[in-house]
C-alpha cells in the first residue's frame, strides 16, 4: 500500500472539494432544459445574416432574397473579424403561464448591438448599447446582457438584431422563460463561487507549505493556482463585481493576460521542480532556455492591435505547454516519477489551451461541453501540477535519508579513517624521527668528510705550493749551470772539451728531472695503461741486485737478496723502476749498514719486503716522503741528495698496477717497503719472462726522414743520426719533405714534430706523406704534449726529452723489421 505524505492528502481533499463545483454549474445551467420547452425551440430558430453593408431595419425585413444562416445552438462564434451581423428570430408563443421572457447574452465580446421588436408589422426598437464605446456586456452589473421582454400567448413575433464588430466577435444569444432563467443564473454562479474560493483556499494552502518548506517549487504553483482562479474570475464576469467594478472593460483583455501569467509561473515551477542535477538530462538545459526564452515576448504583444494581440497571446500559451510537454519528456527518460505527474499535467492543460484558442479563433462554440472541458482540465492539471511537487518531495526527502545514511557511513569511515590516520601518523612520527637521526647522523659525517675533504685540499694546496717551489728551484739549477757554462765556453773556446762533461751532467738533470714530472703526470691522468704479465720475482730480484751491488759497496752496506722461485701478475717494466727506486732510496739515503731484500708468499699474494737498520723516518714525516719533491734533511735542495719525487712516482705506479704498498719506520731502527701483487702458480707462468739481450744492430741500412719547424732541433736530430750511420734527411714543412720523399728510393722510418707551422699537426703530416708513398713506412711523432694520443696505431709517440738510448732503440726495432722482411722475401 502506498504511504502518502500529510500534503498529498490535503491535495485530495481539496481536489475533491473543488471538481465538483464546476460540473454542478455547468449542469444547472444547460442540461436541465427540456427540448420540448419553448425557450429551446426559440433558441435554435435563431437566423443570422452577414452584410458589409448598413442595411436598413426595413430593407431587411422586406427583401426577400436575403440568405439567412440558421444557429442551432443559439452562439454565432466568427472570431477575431470584423463585420455586421443581423441575427432573426420568429416564434409564436404558445405556453398559458409563462408571460415574462429574458433575451441573453453571454460572454460577449461585440461593439453595438441594435435589438428591435416587430410588432404586428410594425418594428420597435426595444434596447441600443451606446456606439462610442467597445460592448460590455458587464455594464449592467450581470454576467450576462439581459433584457425582460412581455410576450403574449399565441401571438406571432419577430425579434430582429444588428450586431456590429471591429476586431473580434462572439455571441451567444438565448431566450429564456423569466423563473427559468433565474434559477439557472442563481446555480451557475453559486457553483462558479464554490469552484473559485476552492481554487483560492488551494492557492493559499499551497503558498503556506511553500514558506513552511521554504520551497520555491510550491510558491510558484500557489502563483500559477491564482493566476488560473483569476482567468475564471474574469471569463465568468465575476472581475468586474468583486475586484475592479469601476473598470469594466478589463475583463475583455484580463481573461488572456491571466492565462500567460499561469504560464510563466509554469515556467518558474518547471525550472525549480527540476533543478537538481540528477534531473537533468542532455536536453533540459535547452527546453528550459527556450522556456525562459519566451518570457518577455507578451510585453510586446502589447504594442500589437487586438485582433492581433488575442492570437498571439493564445499562441503563445500553446507554445508554452508544448515545450513544457517536451521538456517533461525528457526529464522522464531520467525515470523520475515526479516528472511523469508534470507531463501528464502540461499535457492536460495543453488541451485546455487548445480548445480555449479553438473558441477565440472562432473555430467551435462556447457550448456546455467546452466550458466543462476547459473548468475540468484546468483544475485537473493543477492538480497533477501538485502531484508531481509531492513526488518531488518524496523523490528528496529519500534522497536526504540515503544522505543521512550516507553520511553516517562516511562518518563510520571518517573514524576509522581517522583512527588510522593517528596510527600512520605515529608510525610517521617514529619513522621521521629515525630518518631525522639518520640524517643527523649523515649530516654529522659529511661534515666530517667535507672537514676531511677541506684539510686534503689545504694539505693538496700545500703539496702544490711545495711542489712548484721544488721544481721551480730544481729547475733552474742545471738551467742556471748549463747558463754559466755556455758564457765560459764563449769567453774561452778552449775549454769547451773541459766542460763538456759538466754540460751533460746538467743536461741528464734536467732530462730526468722532465722524465720523472712527466711519468707522474701520465699516471695521475691514466695515460700508461700497465701490460699485466706474469712475473718472475726471481728474475727481477737479481737484475736489480747485479745494478745495485757495486752503488751498495761504494756506501759500505751490506747488500742481501734471498732468491725465490715465485711469479705475480704484474708489468714487469713498471714493477722493476719500482723495485730500483725503493732499493736506490734505500742504499743513497737510509745511511744504513744492511738492506735485506725478501719475497713471502700469503694466501694468493706476493709480499716483496726491502728493509733496511738506518736512521729511520720520524712518525710525522712519514706521509709527506711519499709527495713530490719532499726531502728529508735536504732544506737547501741540494741535486747529490736527489730530487724527492722517486716515492712520489714509485706510489702512482704501484696505484696504476692495483697493487699494495705498505711502508714502516721506527726512528733509529730502519724502514720497511712491502709490495703486496697477485701470486701465481709457477706452472701457469711463462717458461721465461727475461727479454731477449738486444743485440747491437748496424743502422746504416736505415733511410730516415726528420721533419721539424726548429732548425736547431733538426741539425742536432741530423748529426746524432748520421753519428750511428744513418741516411738522414731534413725538412722544415711539408713541401721540403716532399722534396726529400721524391730524391729516396725508398723511406724506412719517418720522424716528425707534434707542433708544425700552418694547420697540419704531425699526424696529418705523416698522412699525406704515405698517400704519395706505394710502401707502407714506419712513423713516429715527438711530442711534449702529454694528452696527446695517437689516432693510428702504425704511428708511434713518445715524450720529450728523448734520452738518446731510448732513440736508438727504436732505430734498432725498426732495422730489425727491415732485416726479418728482407729474410722472409728471400
Amino acid at each position: 500500500m502506498r504511504k502518502y505524505s500529510s500534503l498529498q492528502w490535503f491535495i485530495i481533499a481539496i481536489t475533491l472539494l473543488v471538481l465538483p463545483c464546476p460540473l454542478a454549474a455547468q449542469h444547472s445551467g444547460f442540461a436541465r432544459i427540456e427540448q420540448s420547452q419553448p425557450p429551446s425551440q426559440l433558441s435554435r430558430h435563431i437566423e443570422y445574416y452577414a452584410t458589409t453593408d448598413m442595411l436598413a431595419l426595413q430593407a431587411i425585413i422586406r427583401n426577400q432574397t436575403f440568405e439567412w444562416h440558421s444557429m442551432p445552438e443559439g452562439i454565432l462564434n466568427r472570431g477575431f473579424t470584423s463585420e455586421t451581423y443581423w441575427l432573426r428570430l420568429r416564434f409564436i408563443v404558445t405556453e398559458p403561464h409563462a408571460k415574462e421572457w429574458m433575451l441573453s447574452i453571454e460572454n460577449s465580446f461585440i461593439d453595438q448591438l441594435d435589438v428591435y421588436l416587430l410588432n404586428d408589422g410594425f418594428p420597435q426598437k426595444i434596447v441600443r448599447t451606446a456606439p462610442n464605446k467597445g460592448f460590455d456586456q458587464r455594464a449592467i452589473a450581470h454576467p450576462h446582457f439581459l433584457y425582460p421582454l412581455a410576450l403574449k400567448t399565441g401571438h406571432h413575433y419577430e425579434l430582429y438584431m444588428r450586431v456590429q464588430s471591429k476586431n473580434t466577435l462572439q455571441l451567444p444569444i438565448g431566450l429564456w422563460q423569466r423563473d427559468e432563467f433565474i434559477e439557472r443564473d442563481s446555480k451557475a454562479n453559486i457553483g462558479i463561487g464554490m469552484s473559485i474560493g476552492a481554487s483560492i483556499l488551494l492557492a493559499l494552502t499551497a503558498l503556506a507549505f511553500a514558506l513552511f518548506l521554504r520551497d520555491r517549487a510550491l510558491l510558484y504553483y500557489a502563483g500559477f493556482i491564482l493566476s488560473l482562479t483569476l482567468f475564471n474570475a474574469a471569463y465568468y464576469g465575476l472581475g468586474y463585481r468583486g475586484l475592479w467594478p469601476s473598470w469594466p472593460g478589463f475583463n475583455s483583455y484580463s481573461v488572456y493576460w491571466f492565462l500567460v501569467l499561469a504560464e510563466i509561473f509554469i515556467i518558474a515551477f518547471t525550472k525549480e521542480l527540476f533543478k537538481s542535477p540528477q534531473m537533468r538530462h542532455r536536453y533540459t538545459d535547452k527546453l528550459r532556455w527556450a522556456l525562459m526564452g519566451t518570457f518577455l515576448m507578451p510585453a510586446a504583444l502589447i504594442l500589437l492591435p487586438t485582433h492581433l494581440a488575442f492570437p498571439c497571446v493564445l499562441l503563445l500559451a500553446l507554445a508554452f505547454n508544448l515545450v513544457g510537454l517536451g521538456y517533461g519528456l525528457s526529464v522522464i527518460m531520467r525515470r523520475n516519477t515526479a516528472a511523469i505527474s508534470y507531463t501528464l499535467a502540461m499535457g492536460t492543460f495543453a488541451l485546455v489551451i487548445i480548445s480555449f484558442t479553438l473558441n477565440q479563433l472562432g473555430k467551435i462554440s462556447l457550448t456546455s461541453d467546452t466550458n466543462h472541458l476547459l473548468t475540468v482540465g484546468t483544475i485537473c492539471s493543477a492538480f497533477m501540477f501538485l502531484i508531481a511537487v509531492t513526488e518531488q518531495f518524496r523523490e528528496q526527502r529519500r534522497a536526504r535519508f540515503q544522505a543521512q545514511e550516507k553520511m553516517l557511513s562516511y562518518e563510520v569511515e571518517m573514524r576509522i579513517a581517522k583512527d588510522n590516520a593517528l596510527q600512520a601518523v605515529q608510525a610517521a612520527k617514529q619513522t621521521l624521527e629515525g630518518k631525522v637521526q639518520e640524517r643527523t647522523q649523515t649530516l654529522e659525517q659529511t661534515l666530517q668528510e667535507l672537514q676531511w675533504a677541506k684539510a686534503e685540499v689545504e694539505e693538496a694546496s700545500a703539496q702544490k705550493s711545495r711542489f712548484l717551489a721544488a721544481a721551480s728551484h730544481d729547475i733552474r739549477q742545471p738551467l742556471h749551470a748549463l747558463s754559466l757554462l755556455v758564457e765560459s765556453v764563449e769567453a774561452d773556446p778552449a775549454s769547451v772539451e773541459r766542460e763538456i762533461g759538466k754540460i751533460r751532467e746538467s743536461v741528464a738533470s734536467l732530462t730526468e728531472l722532465f722524465n720523472n714530472l712527466f711519468d707522474i703526470s701520465k699516471l695521475e691522468n691514466g695515460l700508461i695503461k700497465p701490460n699485466l704479465v706474469p712475473v718472475d720475482i726471481n728474475h727481477l730480484m737479481h737484475i736489480v741486485e747485479g745494478q745495485m751491488t757495486v752503488l751498495a759497496e761504494q756506501r759500505n752496506m751490506q747488500l742481501k737478496v734471498e732468491t725465490s722461485d715465485f711469479w705475480c701478475l704484474s708489468d714487469r717494466v713498471l714493477l722493476q723502476r719500482v723495485f730500483t727506486i725503493l732499493v736506490d732510496n734505500a742504499i743513497k739515503h737510509s745511511q744504513a749498514t744492511k738492506l735485506d731484500i725478501s719475497c713471502t708468499p700469503l694466501n694468493n699474494t706476493l709480499r716483496l719486503r726491502i728493509r733496511d737498520n738506518g736512521q729511520g723516518v720520524p712518525e710525522e714525516e712519514q706521509e709527506k716522503i711519499f709527495e713530490a719533491f719532499y726531502q728529508l734533511k735536504n732544506p737547501e735542495r741540494s741535486k747529490r741528495k736527489g730530487m724527492g719525487l722517486g716515492l712520489a712516482l714509485c706510489r702512482r705506479i704501484i696505484e696504476a698496477l692495483g697493487h699494495e704498498l705498505r711502508f714502516e719506520s721506527v726512528l733509529n731502527e730502519g724502514c720497511l717497503f712491502e709490495i703486496s701483487m697477485p701470486l701465481i702458480p709457477s706452472q701457469q707462468a711463462a717458461v721465461d719472462d727475461r727479454p731477449p739481450s738486444a743485440q747491437p744492430l748496424a743502422l746504416d741500412a736505415l733511410t730516415v726522414l726528420v721533419i721539424d719547424d726548429e732548425e736547431t732541433i733538426l741539425a742536432s736530430t741530423e748529426r746524432l743520426l748520421t753519428k750511428w750511420g744513418v741516411d738522414c734527411h731534413c725538412a722544415l714543412n711539408l713541401d721540403e719533405a716532399k722534396t726529400q720523399l721524391a730524391s729516396v728510393e725508398h723511406l724506412d722510418l719517418i720522424i716528425s714534430d707534434y707542433r708544425l707551422p700552418g694547420d697540419l699537426n704531425g699526424f696529418e703530416l705523416i698522412e699525406l706523406l704515405r698517400n704519395h708513398m706505394p710502401y707502407a713506412v714506419s712513423a713516429l711523432v715527438i711530442t711534449g704534449d702529454l694528452n696527446v694520443a695517437s689516432p693510428d696505431p702504425s704511428i708511434k709517440v713518445i715524450r720529450k726529452p728523448i734520452k738518446p738510448g731510448k732513440l736508438r732503440a727504436l732505430l734498432n726495432g725498426v732495422a730489425m723489421k727491415k732485416r726479418d722482411e728482407e729474410e722472409w722475401s728471400e
